[in-house]
């Protein structure tokens, strides 16, 4: 099962389902189910959506307690806090189950939308503006 946006669903202004989405990531697996999703900001979204990821995928996002939170959730808070501002467009950082953190871009192989394939570029992120750098 795929949630293109958790805080819609769980936000009690909206829909009102966190309790069923944390029932479902805290005991689905057992039965063979998966609950994946994405969120645009870390709010109104259970625990158990960062609590039972196994890898998190952070875009740029400008609101520095947002940014704050996603750090200390996904883990190398020193790295994220250093990389995701810095974060261009189509780049991500990727934090792997063991918070290890990577930069990676998608770029475009080709001149016309047929042609297009999409490819990362992927770095290890460091804390130094270097290595930001794609």
């Amino acid at each position: 099962i795929y949630i293109d946006e958790v805080r819609q669903v769980a936000d009690p202004r909206f829909f009102g389902m966190q309790r069923l989405l944390e029932h479902i990531w805290l005991f689905g697996g057992k039965r063979g189910v998966v609950l994946g999703g994405g969120t645009q900001a870390p709010r109104w979204v259970p625990s158990a959506f960062y609590d039972q990821s196994k890898c998190h995928f952070i875009f740029r996002i400008r609101d520095q307690r947002s940014r704050k939170r996603l750090s200390e959730i996904s883990g190398d808070v020193d790295t994220l806090n250093q990389v995701v501002p810095y974060l261009k467009e189509f780049e991500f950082a990727y934090v792997d189950p063991d918070g290890d953190v990577t930069v990676s871009k998608l770029e475009r192989t080709g001149k016309t939308p047929k042609d297009t394939k999409l490819v990362a570029v992927q770095k290890k992120a460091r804390i130094d503006s270097e290595s930001l750098d794609m």
